[in-house]
């Protein structure tokens, strides 16, 4: 993993003026979820991804040049998502795949590759390792967003209060 291409990440994830998107495949679906949530309290304006493939083409009738969109995707590449990948770089979002190997096919159109080892001995492979990325990244543009983040959390505090009726 590169140091510098992992702050690139941060950094870009951290911009306040960006609109995130994320997207995952059939097991990675969780991992940008679960992204994609902590994001949303530490900055806004992300988008989650959706499970149906059939919805992305929504999402990518409004991408463009202010946008960061996280695809995570693992052996056995999905084609559908290199393909989104492919679309949103064209249309100039900063693409930053989440994935398992430096030559993964939506490599090819993602300005950042962020590989975690997933490989085991046995049937299944395991999430730990791009999870524990994934979190790692969320760390630092935690810690990039200061001091935003801690007003952000102060309000957010407030509202969750107010919305429970203790506010």
């Amino acid at each position: 993993l590169s140091r510098a291409d992992f702050e690139k990440a941060a950094r870009l994830l951290a911009d306040p003026k960006r609109r995130l998107q994320l997207v995952g495949g059939r097991f990675t679906q969780t991992l940008a979820h679960l992204t994609a949530l902590h994001l949303d309290i530490i900055r806004g304006n992300v988008l989650r991804p959706d499970a149906q493939a059939l919805a992305w083409a929504d999402r990518l009738a409004d991408i463009g040049r202010q946008d960061v969109v996280i695809v995570y995707d693992i052996r056995r590449y999905q084609p559908d998502l290199v393909r989104f990948a492919a679309v949103a770089a064209e249309q100039g979002a900063e693409v930053i795949l989440m994935t398992d190997s430096l030559t993964a096919p939506a490599a090819a159109h993602a300005r950042l590759t962020l590989a975690a080892e997933i490989g085991m001995e046995g049937t299944w492979d395991s999430a730990a390792a791009l999870l524990t990325l994934g979190e790692a990244l969320i760390a630092r543009v935690s810690e990039l967003a200061q001091p935003r983040l801690k007003a952000r959390l102060a309000r957010i505090e407030v509202l969750r209060a107010s919305l429970r009726g203790d506010g």
